[in-house]
């Protein structure tokens, strides 16, 4: 089920308390379901920072309020340790301060009830020095005599008087701070707590907003009495035939001789009964009331199940009653034995027979029913509780009801004849209730205080309220606008009971009076025109801001930058005389910005608040998060959009001609040219040129898909030398013989325009060097070649050669060969494309037979002629390494290369070559612009928002900005993106004075990937020696100077300069327990576990998120880069599944720690036992959200982590990533947010050390995961989509996603329709039932896969040959960038889906 969570913030009276609380000792006074909860959680977080090394102390008056607040204390403040000390905890028996100390180790906060802290603190067990801050809730039963008031007055106001710095602080919560009509209480009350009653003021328009006025229903009844039903009459008698001297208690009393047992027997002679008469009598007392109360047929129910539920104890051993053995409650057992004999005679009740008071509220709920209605009805005793659930259950007339009882928990200790609660029942039931999947809650008292029950359309009091409080507090259940509250008027009581009710009414009117005045007086002050004249204007624009607009700009803003989040006023003063303004923002605007003041008192609120959000706004556009028209920065990806469907193209300069700065009597030098292929060695060359390369070459040429040559070009030394017009003419003849044109270059004809001259290894004879002979003879002559070799042969009277590769030994016994296979040597043959497939020439053409009396040789020709025939792409890589020389003898020199060939390999474009490591170092430096763009935007724009940053690194990394910072750096003429073409191929030529030359076209991308590629060139070349950064601030500076480029280092120094090292709190050890890493900036980890929900003038853990998406692709390309066998297309789609959203959740979801508590097993008085345990505790349970509710998609994703866990380990066990199993978890996005925001965190607090940021991914085992993937060429990683795109067009199939989604049970279904060639079939594929669209779409893909691959989408043979000659497409996907991944990565809408829709059921 897809789970989504409406952001919540803190409304402004909630802050205004929450400020208040800070500055002095307060009650917050205010209505039931307002948020005094969320008040106290503020307030226990702000002194648990501020007083580390002492606890808060959390009182409820009852178990069921302690237990909830300690759930939602523990799920907002999970990085502190936390527990509960309740009766059931059995704390009466704790009497030693060893158990204390146990029980109390390392916790940080405790919730018990009043009563609990008054005995620890009486004994001495616990010392309230030692507590920071006591939070009273229900504060208004801290009055006559109640343990809360007891625990003030003999331990707080002692302690205060003899040391008033050592009391704790004190925060009382109370829905009323009157437990009677009393005005005097008010003031006992704040005697008592040491505290003053507050209530929003300033804030009250906007607390007065969210109290709903119900509407007061007085339902009229007249009570008619009924004779007794024979249950009752047979109860009646059982009570009265249970004498005293039958029980086995008093016997046992009368026989002993102890004094204790005489004065157990005196107490029990002066009350005339034992505990068990008293049972039997309590349970007659009950029925009766419930006979007049209910009917009979409660009364019955009522006490049928408490005799069986008796009985039932017995048999099976498991009651437990404090007063009584079992000898006892056997007795009690016989006493009841009659009413089961009418019970088993009668195994079903009659029909209901209801009271007349019963019969009105079953009308009055008939009449009320719609659905989603929630009721809860207000019952004085247990007892009446459970009869009235049972009751209205069993009514037809209410069957669209679901309905439970609700009472306060008893002691484990105890267990009462007339008690039918059950602890687990009532538990779920009331979960449900919260949730909406019960209807009517029947409850007492306890469910009128504090319980965190949903906001309910009626609140009905069947039994009157004995105290005005408990009608405050019940009353404050009906807050959902047109709720009712409803009670019962007697019309046969006495008229003071009318007057009563008349005065309770005029009560209620008088209250809500009392607040619609005081409303109506912020509203008379807000129509008050107010304004001082104050503008903004922006000189370079002429927009205006004025206080009229103020807020309509800040709302808007707010809205925009924290999506739908809104600006929080808080006023201070009194209104219509003089009050000011303070605005808050999101957290998810930088600290600095979040808080702004209006500039002086205003007579109403609304001026105040245009005022405070004019000041906040004009610090907006002075930080730069507005523009020039005062409007909001809207996040772009670039300026200068690209095409859709491929890049931009530039019309450039040429390439620079590196031959024609080349001068023939400039002083030649020598390089050896060999070419190898495993044992077979090509002839060596030797190559005479006017030029000194810096380098030595060494490059891959393909012959075909499996054939591969290793090239490497080193300078020589001196050796023997023909003379230069002898070597000229050996050299054309060797290239006109190879590739078969009359003149090679039109360099032969001018000795000085030739750049370089092509020679043998071993000096030769000129008149012999190319003379013809018969195949034969060259074979009898080296019969026994020393090493495999290939070598050109010709047929007789054909211009025409062919490559044949002659194996080591070319002699056949008893004679030479008579046949060889050789290819005719194409003249459209590259060697320099890497395409994983035949390219043409050698590599397509078929081996042919030749009988070699039919073939002829020429001379040098014939052993050097395969080496000739690779010389066009053999110069093309000179041509190029010599050219990047160029360039850094230039443009470059800053930069000081110590590898020049790894400049050569940046320079060397994907297009003029496939098989240099451009693409690679492309990808490289790709990560590290990104890297270092972002964390400069993020040192420069200390309050710029995520958005902004963003933004930002989007106007500097896009094609159009790093196109320009080619063409202006002049650096476009080293780029080689020409093919070495065989076909026209001439010999270069110098000239002295070079002519223009025509211009070439290139795409956008091409120029700018050559910005990334020079990057990554220089991070290679500068980490040898670490200078990694220094080397590419030099890149970084020539190409984008418009940014101040400071190296990481000073960066980070900066940065910590101003946060100081801080002691280690509960967050700090909670995280160096998770992380094995200990942070020495606090606010750095609060900062990285802060949600922007929360408003505490902190900033979020947004920005840090966006450092770290720069730093986590950093060191995950860094180290794909590593493994040097992955192909650039490898490279990114693994990682775009190591940093997919998907996949980092999955990380977060399974970071934890485990921590160890004390638990004490309590068995008797001498029996304390104390066991350590361990929880585990989960990183996304710490994020600190305003509000709880927004933990709920977690806690939900967290569920289906455990149910999926085991198959996504088991799926890259077997080389598969699980992108649909992932994509199950639906997890929110602030789960991959949290560990890029920890990674930014550590490297900030570590002084930018890349090292611990690598620690923290290999604990998570992401590391790990990337060396598998890398080592495994068969390691699925790309996605379900792009596998069925690949597969789809190899079949020529095109296939389109359709996804449904029901919207009750919040399921996705995809479907993917596959559509043969010219439309003539079709097959549908449907996946399983997902948690979302994207697992919904990846789960579809995979199905429709295992279809094709089985066979079930088989194209006719008529229309595969049709498809065949009108051509196929190839699936090729080499060259993938980042932004084109991001949409096959399974995440986004993408490229690989040829049609969507989306449909709603």
């Amino acid at each position: 089920m897809e789970t989504t969570a409406t952001k919540l913030q803190a409304r402004a009276y909630q802050l205004e308390m929450f400020e208040e609380s800070m500055k002095r000792n307060i009650i917050v006074a205010m209505a039931t379901g307002l948020g005094k909860t969320n008040i106290a959680c503020l307030r226990v977080r702000a002194e648990l920072e501020r007083s580390p090394t002492k606890r808060v102390w959390f009182t409820a008056p009852n178990t069921i309020l302690a237990e909830q607040q300690h759930y939602f204390l523990s799920s907002q403040l999970p990085e502190y340790q936390m527990r509960t000390l309740l009766g059931h905890d059995k704390v009466d028996l704790w009497r030693t301060p060893a158990i204390w100390d146990s029980a109390l180790a390392d916790m940080h906060v405790v919730v018990s009830t009043p009563q609990v802290l008054l005995d620890a603190l009486r004994n001495a067990f616990v010392q309230l020095e030692r507590i920071s801050l006591l939070v009273v809730d229900e504060a208004h039963h801290c009055q006559a005599g109640d343990p809360s008031a007891r625990l003030m007055s003999q331990c707080y106001h002692p302690l205060k008087q003899r040391n008033p710095s050592a009391v704790p602080h004190i925060l009382g919560l109370t829905a009323s701070s009157r437990i009677s009509n009393k005005t005097a209480s008010t003031k006992d009350l704040e005697s008592t707590l040491d505290a003053v009653c507050c209530m929003p003021t300033v804030s009250l328009p906007e607390y007065a907003s969210h109290v709903y006025k119900p509407e007061v229903v007085g339902l009229p009844f007249t009570p008619v009495f009924h004779q007794s039903s024979q249950v009752l009459a047979t109860l009646t008698d059982v009570a009265a035939a249970a004498l005293m001297c039958n029980d086995p208690y008093y016997k046992t009393l009368k026989t002993a001789c102890d004094q204790v047992s005489a004065e157990k027997l005196r107490k029990v002679e002066k009350k005339g009964s034992t505990p068990a008469i008293r049972e039997v009598k309590s349970l007659l007392n009950n029925a009766s009331y419930l006979e007049s109360s209910l009917g009979s047929w409660a009364s019955d129910c009522f006490v049928r199940s408490c005799v069986d539920n008796w009985h039932r104890g017995l048999v099976q051993d498991n009651v437990f009653h404090e007063s009584m053995n079992r000898k006892s409650m056997t007795f009690v057992d016989e006493l009841l034995s009659p009413l089961r004999g009418i019970f088993n005679a009668n195994q079903t009740l009659t029909t209901p027979v209801f009271s007349t008071k019963a019969q009105v509220l079953v009308d009055f709920l008939a009449s009320e029913y719609h659905k989603g209605i929630a009721i809860i009805i207000f019952v004085e005793r247990r007892s009446t509780a459970y009869a009235l659930s049972e009751l209205l259950s069993a009514t037809p007339q209410l069957c669209n009801y679901r309905i439970f009882s609700f009472v306060g928990l008893a002691s484990c200790r105890y267990a009462s004849l007339v008690d039918l609660a059950d602890r687990r029942v009532q538990k779920q039931a009331f979960a449900d209730f919260r949730s909406g999947s019960q209807d009517i809650c029947v409850a007492t008292s306890v469910a009128e205080e504090g319980i965190d029950i949903q906001a309910v359309n009626l609140v009905i009091r069947y039994d009157d309220p004995k105290q005005f409080v408990s009608h405050v507090q019940s009353r404050g259940r009906a807050r959902k606008e047109k709720s009712k509250y409803v009670y019962f008027r007697d019309l046969q009581a006495p008229n003071n009971k009318y007057l009563e009710w008349g005065i309770f009414e005029q009560q209620l009117e008088q209250e809500y009076q009392k607040d619609e005045e005081l409303r109506k007086a912020a509203v008379v002050s807000n129509d008050l025109d107010e304004d001082d004249g104050q503008k903004y204007a922006v000189p370079t624009t002429g927009a205006i801001l004025v206080h009229d607009n103020s807020m309509q700009h800040l709302q808007h803003f707010c809205t925009v930058i924290s999506g739908g989040m809104e600006p929080i006023y808080i006023l201070s003063g009194t209104l219509g005389e003089s009050v000011t303004a303070k605005v808050i923002l999101p957290s998810s605007v930088p600290s600095p910005l979040q808080e702004a003041t209006s500039t002086r008192a205003w007579f109403g609120e609304r001026a105040a608040k245009r005022d405070a959000a004019f000041q906040a706004y004009r610090a907006l556009h002075e930080a730069g998060l507005v523009t020039d028209h005062l409007v909001p920065i809207q996040p772009e990806k670039s300026k200068h959009p690209q095409p859709r469907h491929g890049h931009r193209q530039y019309e450039i300069c040429a390439e620079f001609d590196v031959w024609h700065y080349m001068l023939a009597e400039d002083e030649p030098f020598n390089y050896l040219v060999r070419i190898t292929r495993g044992e077979e060695n090509y002839a060596n060359l030797i190559t005479t040129m006017p030029y000194r390369m810096c380098q030595h070459l060494s490059f891959t040429l393909c012959e075909s898909a499996s054939r591969q040559l290793d090239v490497t070009i080193q300078p020589l030394g001196s050796f023997p030398r023909q003379k230069p017009l002898q070597a000229k003419s050996v050299t054309k003849r060797l290239v006109e013989t190879a590739f078969r044109v009359g003149s090679a270059s039109e360099s032969f004809d001018d000795p000085n325009r030739l750049p370089l001259l092509l020679l043998p290894e071993s000096c030769f004879d000129e008149d012999r060097a190319l003379e013809t002979s018969s195949l034969q003879n060259f074979l009898m002559t080296r019969s026994h070649l020393c090493h495999p070799q290939p070598l050109l042969v010709w047929k007789a009277q054909s211009q025409t050669p062919h490559l044949w590769h002659a194996p080591r030994s070319t002699k056949v016994p008893g004679n030479t060969i008579s046949e060889i296979l050789a290819t005719k040597v194409s003249k459209l043959q590259v060697y320099t494309a890497a395409r994983g497939a035949d390219t043409g020439g050698s590599s397509t053409a078929t081996l042919r037979t030749l009988a070699t009396n039919e073939c002829q040789t020429r001379g040098l020709a014939t052993t050097l002629g395969p080496s000739i025939l690779l010389l066009p792409s053999i110069l093309h890589f000179m041509a190029a390494a010599m050219r990047a020389e160029h360039a850094q003898n230039s443009v470059l020199k800053a930069i000081e290369f110590m590898d020049a060939s790894l400049l050569t390999q940046a320079l060397i474009s994907n297009s003029a070559s496939g098989l240099f490591n451009y693409e690679r170092m492309e990808f490289l430096g790709d990560a590290y612009l990104k890297f270092r763009t972002s964390f400069s935007m993020f040192s420069d724009n200390p309050l710029a928002t995520e958005g902004v940053l963003t933004m930002k690194v989007h106007e500097v990394i896009n094609n159009h900005r790093l196109e320009q910072a080619i063409q202006t750096s002049g650096m476009e003429k080293y780029i080689t993106t020409q093919v070495a073409a065989q076909k026209h191929w001439k010999l270069p030529a110098t000239n002295d004075k070079p002519e223009g030359r025509a211009q070439r076209k290139v795409n956008s991308k091409t120029l700018a990937d050559a910005v990334e590629s020079i990057l990554g060139a220089a991070f290679i070349d500068g980490s040898r020696v670490g200078l990694a950064d220094e080397r590419c601030t030099a890149v970084l500076e020539l190409f984008l100077p418009e940014i101040v480029w400071l190296l990481p280092r000073e960066i980070v120094d900066a940065f910590l300069a101003q946060r100081a090292v801080e002691n280690p709190g509960a967050l700090t050890m909670a995280v160096e327990s998770m992380l094995c890493y200990r942070f020495q900036r606090l606010s750095l980890l609060h900062e990285a576990f802060t949600h922007s929900s929360l408003l505490r003038g902190q900033s979020s853990l947004d920005r840090l998120e966006f450092l770290g998406d720069a730093i986590v692709d950093q060191i995950v390309k860094v180290r794909l880069f590593k493994w040097s066998k992955l192909s650039a297309y490898r490279m990114t789609i693994c990682r775009a599944a190591l940093v997919s959203h998907a996949l980092l959740a999955y990380y977060a979801l399974s970071l934890n720690y485990v921590r160890e508590r004390n638990e004490l097993h309590t068995r008797g008085e001498n029996s304390v036992t104390v066991e350590q345990v361990q929880t585990v505790v989960y990183a996304t349970d710490m994020i600190q959200f305003y509000d709880a509710e927004l933990q709920k998609p977690i806690q939900v994703a967290r569920t289906r982590f455990e149910t999926t866990k085991n198959d996504i380990e088991e799926s890259l066990r077997g080389g598969v990533f699980p992108w649909a199993i992932l994509q199950r978890l639906n997890a929110p996005k602030v789960c991959s947010d949290i560990i890029e925001s920890l990674i930014a965190a550590i490297y900030l607090d570590s002084r930018g050390s890349l090292v611990e940021c690598e620690k923290m991914l290999d604990r998570l085992g992401m590391l790990t995961l990337l060396d598998k993937m890398a080592d495994n060429d068969a390691f699925e990683v790309r996605t379900p989509s792009a596998r069925l795109h690949e597969v789809c067009a190899q079949r020529h199939l095109a296939f389109k996603f359709c996804s449904t989604k029901d919207e009750v049970e919040m399921q996705y279904v995809g479907k993917v329709l596959i559509t043969g060639p010219n439309d003539e079939q079709h097959w549908d594929f449907v996946g399983p039932s997902a948690s979302c669209d994207a697992e919904a779409r990846s789960s579809a893909a995979e199905t429709a896969l295992r279809a094709i691959l089985a066979g079930e989408c088989n194209v006719t043979e008529a229309q595969q040959t049709s498809n065949e000659v009108a051509g196929s497409q190839e699936v090729e996907m080499t060259g993938v960038d980042d932004e084109e991944m991001s949409e096959v990565d399974g995440e986004g809408e993408g490229g690989v889906i040829v049609c969507q829709q989306q449909k709603h059921i």
